[in-house]
């Protein structure tokens, strides 16, 4: 058998980089493996494109895979399809199925390879501090943890000032894959507030490469120049994946920072953008944790109201006390009302089996969440949650009953 006929098999660790928040190399942002294993090397060490892809991490997922096993690194897609859903290795695999594989020896090392697909999070420097988020993903939440006096990462400046892009070197290595690549997809932090993310697109279009490029986000929008409008109409395909939680002011309560107005003034840009340009697709990414359990319903039909897709979900798992396992039997069995009747008539679509699979989550005992002890926190998760928010709301001057009354009323 091929290893590509193995049904542990992921195309990832053969043709692409992928970058973390510190510009450590990983297999891609749904792999947990860069977390544990600090010793992945970072972007300005890595002088050519090859070593990226051939970290301890990478050749280890790569024999576990010529052997049928399932790495344990990858544990996000085996959840995801275990519920019925669709996850990244089975999306990739799609992508890059006409790929041809470069040779790999008994330990795992790749010998050669083209990179099709570049995966990369420009740091955590953003202009949002999203409630679900924290440091790692948004170097505002390192000034909101002091005034609320919770701990910061152990003296490790690497892991805090994610600012690795900024090194030229870093971006030569990038900047060598694009005669290959086909597919680049740019995280954050936010993107769109980073120049070097510009730069890559940039040298896509001087070099002749755009036309076979495709290009994604994720985004929340808030920031948006007619200079990168121009650049996306040089693309083969540019999808722009608007991260919401909420509509209106519930969106901005959850997503800290955020004006509703400035938002659906970019939105609306780049919907008469799409409007006029087959190459421009604009979706809706939204999480599903307990902040907007109770309003995400409400997201799903404000999207077919503007007649755009059925929104991308992500669970969300850590913080462990805002996981939706934790919810009260009678909320899980509203919430599963109101999204089955919002998502009903989109079977067809294809991230409907991912809706079913995150409420079929949401049903599990929320016993079987992880307990992590805070130093000054309940010890409960649930209670954990409603200690949280309360730090935040009383920072924020803001009180959830005025933006999420819903919820409000599950306050223990």
């Amino acid at each position: 058998m091929q290893i590509s006929e193995q049904p542990s098999f992921c195309v990832l660790p053969w043709v692409s980089i992928s970058v973390d928040g510190p510009g450590r190399s990983r297999l891609c942002c749904n792999n947990s493996g860069h977390w544990h294993d600090h010793s992945q090397p970072t972007m300005p060490a890595i002088t050519e494109p090859l070593a990226a892809l051939n970290t301890d991490l990478h050749k280890a997922v790569r024999r576990s895979m010529s052997a049928g096993e399932r790495h344990q690194s990858c544990g996000k897609c085996w959840q995801i399809e275990d519920t019925g859903g669709t996850s990244f290795r089975q999306i990739w695999n799609s992508v890059f199925a006409d790929r041809e594989l470069g040779p790999v020896t008994a330990d795992g090392t790749l010998l050669s390879a083209d990179i099709h697909y570049l995966d990369i999070t420009f740091g955590n420097k953003c202009n949002l501090v999203c409630r679900m988020c924290n440091w790692a993903n948004s170097h505002l939440w390192t000034a909101d943890n002091l005034k609320l006096g919770r701990a910061e990462p152990q003296d490790n400046s690497r892991m805090v000032r994610q600012l690795w892009f900024e090194d030229p070197r870093a971006m030569q290595t990038i900047l060598a894959t694009l005669p290959t690549v086909t597919h680049i997809n740019f995280l954050g932090g936010e993107p769109l507030i980073i120049t070097q993310h510009e730069q890559i697109l940039e040298a896509c279009v001087v070099q002749g490469h755009s036309q076979h490029i495709h290009i994604s986000y994720n985004t929340n929008l808030t920031r948006l120049s007619h200079r990168l409008l121009e650049l996306w109409q040089q693309f083969a395909h540019v999808t722009v994946n608007v991260s919401l939680e909420a509509v209106g002011r519930a969106n901005d309560y959850i997503r800290q920072n955020s004006h509703w107005s400035e938002i659906m003034r970019n939105l609306r840009q780049v919907e008469r953008l799409a409007k006029h340009s087959h190459q421009i697709r604009l979706d809706i990414h939204t999480t599903f944790g307990i902040y907007n359990c109770l309003s995400v319903a409400e997201l799903i039909t404000w999207c077919r109201s503007r007649l755009l897709q059925l929104p991308f979900v992500n669970i969300v798992y850590h913080p462990n006390h805002h996981d939706v396992r934790l919810l009260p039997l009678s909320a899980k069995a509203q919430i599963r009302h109101e999204i089955a009747a919002a998502i009903t008539g989109m079977e067809q679509h294809h991230n409907h089996a991912s809706w079913l699979a995150a409420l079929n989550y949401m049903d599990q005992d929320g016993d079987a969440v992880q307990r992590n002890s805070l130093p000054g926190w309940p010890s409960d998760p649930w209670l954990q949650f409603w200690h949280d928010a309360t730090e935040i709301d009383q920072l924020k001057n803001r009180h959830m009953r005025e933006y999420l009354p819903r919820l409000w009323e599950l306050r223990p």
